[in-house]
């Protein structure tokens, strides 16, 4: 009895304990440090034609943030999607494969684009412990946007683009993980896009990789709505092209895009390549990620020889909402800003080390593990991620697979010791029970026997009960 008392006093604490960590985290939003003092410059007006890169601007200040001079800026939502491990790309609700076609005149190019959903495949990693690959279909893992070798026989290329289902996206920090291909003939972009006149691209043409003087551009791109009433051409500020400090197609790197009230930042692995102003007015929009081709010398060049792949490995978005509902519940859940834990800071982009597995793989994979805010406890309450909720590849809590474990062993030892005692108890009635049968036979016992003695000693007393008896007949 007392070993069940002390059980259950240890079942409650554990289960107190429970109920503390379940504590939401995260409710007042997601913080990055932004170094807006930047004065990377953007470069003159360019026409780009084939392979060119001409006003390349290389003025870059390596260092994405200065701790001294950073601003803090906080996002309400975000969007997190681990394609390395995710389940199926067709289940993902955050996500959506495009099936258009775009004929010749309006890619503006030799040939047509016909973008097919059976080109975004996913390669993943069935481990979710695993973080270096292969993917279950062996190579670079993650999702592949695919453009196909050649034309279809009406004149289009086969290319992949995939967009992102939330559409209500203003300022905010986005963030891909991508590997390139190193075949030639395509465009692999990461941007945000509202329309023709209000994204932000960036941009990269495999046709401008030069091994041979390791130089590797990316074209940065802000369509405006000055550029787009000058007829969309690059001019100025609104047009960059920067030099990445990396090799794309040797492993992942992680692009991004900080758009802000004021200005636009890139980043290549967390280093600034670009900024510019932002002249576009705070229209939402929405992520995509392609890969095409139309054979225009001028930009994509190709079409490939042979299927490009771009890996992706994952994406990554904090931004500001601009869904009434989304920012009611953002005011309804931050009740206290300065509380412990009411803002998490998001987690730069870290260089990957490189490992080499010849068994698995010819190519340097690097080590990609990351970490994401959706699979921690209590740190997504009321965001919108898929697979935040009974995600298979999440990895639970070591605090809640400790608790959960000590949970059950102690609700069995407290159920062993109460059947114990059930067993106990009923033991005691039975004894009991049978005790009170003993005593009532043997008084009925003792009874007959004092009976039988009063007739031995009075046997007239026998006749007259019989007597009276038949009297009564």
């Amino acid at each position: 009895m007392r070993t069940h008392k002390v059980l259950m006093m240890l079942l409650f604490v554990l289960l107190a304990l429970v109920v503390s960590q379940v504590q939401a985290y995260c409710q007042c939003g997601y913080r990055s440090l932004i170094d807006t003092t930047l004065t990377i410059e953007g470069s003159k007006a360019v026409v780009p034609r084939y392979g060119d890169a001409a006003h390349v601007n290389t003025d870059i200040d390596p260092h994405a943030v200065n701790l001294a001079t950073a601003t803090p800026y906080v996002w309400t939502d975000l969007l997190e999607t681990d394609f390395l491990h995710l389940d199926d790309i067709a289940k993902d609700t955050d996500w959506q494969r495009q099936n258009y076609s775009v004929a010749p005149e309006a890619a503006r190019g030799p040939f047509g684009i016909r973008f097919v959903s059976d080109n975004v495949k996913l390669n993943r990693i069935n481990n979710p412990m695993n973080w270096t690959g292969p993917g279950e279909l062996g190579g670079d893992p993650g999702l592949q946007l695919t453009v196909g070798a050649g034309v279809t026989p009406d004149g289009f290329t086969r290319s992949a683009q995939l967009n992102s289902a939330r559409q209500d996206m203003l300022w905010g920090s986005y963030r891909a993980l991508l590997k390139l291909p190193s075949v030639s003939g395509t465009c692999s972009a990461f941007f945000w896009y509202f329309n023709d006149s209000q994204e932000i691209d960036m941009e990269l043409l495999s046709s401008q990789f030069n091994r041979n003087n390791n130089t590797f551009l990316i074209n940065l791109v802000h369509q405006s709505p000055q550029s787009a009433a000058q007829g969309f051409s690059v001019v100025g500020k609104d047009y960059n092209i920067a030099s990445l400090p990396f090799d794309p197609t040797s492993g992942f790197h992680e692009y991004r895009i900080d758009y802000l009230p004021d200005k636009i930042l890139f980043y290549g692995d967390g280093e600034a390549i670009g900024i510019m102003n932002s002249t576009v007015s705070p229209q939402p929009g929405h992520l995509i990620l392609t890969q095409w081709s139309n054979g225009d010398a001028g930009w994509s060049a190709g079409p490939p020889l042979e299927p490009a792949v771009l890996s992706v490995g994952y994406v990554k978005a904090y931004f500001n909402s601009s869904n009434p509902v989304r920012q009611a519940d953002a005011s309804r859940r931050c009740n206290n800003p300065v509380e412990a834990g009411a803002i998490c800071d998001i987690e730069d982009y870290k260089t990957s080390i490189n490992i080499t597995n010849p068994a698995i793989n010819d190519l340097p994979v690097p080590g990609l593990n990351s970490v994401f805010f959706y699979n921690q406890p209590n740190m997504t309450t009321n965001q919108t991620v898929y697979g935040s909720a009974g995600n298979p590849e999440a990895q639970p809590h070591v605090w809640y697979l400790l608790v959960g474990g000590l949970v059950v062993s102690i609700g069995k030892l407290v159920s062993i010791d109460l059947l114990a005692e059930t067993t106990r108890r009923e033991s005691e009635e039975d004894a009991e029970l049978v005790a009170h049968h003993v005593k009532v036979i043997r008084r009925k016992t003792n009874r007959k026997k004092a009976a039988a003695e009063e007739v031995v000693n009075d046997p007239f007393r026998v006749k007259k009960r019989t007597f009276v008896i038949k009297r009564r007949r």
